[in-house]
């Protein structure tokens, strides 16, 4: 399965790999597609990305990157880390939390949704 993980760039959702696995796998079920990705999550193999809150999505890139997100269709967007600097991470976190990495996601709108609104409102 992490071979397609690695196959699928486009931040793929658990239905998304299920039925690209189904070709292959004609038996796997949505189950164990969900479990193995929650699975390579913990383990650092792949990052869940938050994208639109309705399904689970991940990324099997390995680089370092941040991620933008249509607030409009969904789309996830890479975003290479040397863009920007990030902020220091703060000396200390309540509860005695430590910080183990920076995530930076940004919400956008895409040129296909601006170009979309931009017609419909011109109608």
């Amino acid at each position: 399965m992490l071979g397609v993980l690695e196959e699928h760039r486009g931040h793929p959702s658990a239905d998304e790999l299920w039925a690209a696995l189904r070709r292959s796998h004609p038996t796997i079920s949505r189950s164990t597609v969900y479990k193995t990705l929650e699975a390579f999550v913990s383990r650092g193999l792949c990052r869940r990305i938050t994208g639109d809150g309705t399904r689970l999505r991940v990324d099997g890139t390995p680089d370092d990157h941040h991620h933008a997100v249509c607030r409009e269709c969904g789309a996830i967007f890479d975003i290479d880390a040397g863009t920007f600097p990030l902020p220091p991470a703060p000396a200390e976190l309540p509860r005695g939390l430590a910080v183990t990495g920076v995530r930076v996601e940004f919400d956008v709108i895409c040129p296909r949704c601006r170009d979309e609104k931009a017609r419909g409102e011109s109608d």
